[in-house]
Parts: structure tokens; C-alpha cells; sequence
């Protein structure tokens, strides 16, 4: 049996789905400390501080979307 994580855990789990899928820039951004690092399947594939989680978000929105991708969403599955 898998127990939830502790409450401040989920919602920064929640948050960044939210604020990803409803596009809220500063819902998403708000998630991540000052040492994130992000990796991506997309160019460049690392995102380093200072500001990887904006400069990842502008490399997405900027990046060629998929064909028939019109709005990118996370599902909200139990982690």
C-alpha cells in the first residue's frame, strides 16, 4: 500500500500540475526553489538556475508543437 506524501509535498505536486495545465505562469513557477534543474526531451534538454523552470516554459511554448497538440496538459494520475 503506498501512503500519500506529507502535505506540503502535495502541494507542490498539485500546484505544478494546476498551474501547468491551466497555464498559470505563476502557479507553475512558484513550485521550484533556487537549485532546480530541469531535464526535457526537447532542445536543450537542461535547464539550469538561475531561472530553468521560466526558461524551460519559454523553450516549450517556443518549441514546435507536435501534430495535433494544441494545449499540452500533465495528467493528474496518482504519483
Amino acid at each position: 500500500m503506498t501512503s500519500k506524501p506529507p502535505s506540503e509535498i502535495q502541494t507542490l505536486i498539485e500546484d505544478h500540475i494546476n498551474g501547468f495545465n491551466t497555464q498559470n505562469t505563476e502557479l507553475f513557477l512558484g513550485v521550484f526553489g533556487d537549485t532546480a534543474i530541469i531535464i526535457d526531451g526537447i532542445a536543450p534538454y537542461r535547464w539550469l538556475n538561475p531561472n530553468a523552470a521560466a526558461n524551460w516554459l519559454a523553450d516549450v511554448t517556443r518549441s514546435e508543437p507536435l501534430p495535433g497538440l494544441h494545449h499540452q496538459r500533465h495528467p493528474n494520475e496518482r504519483l
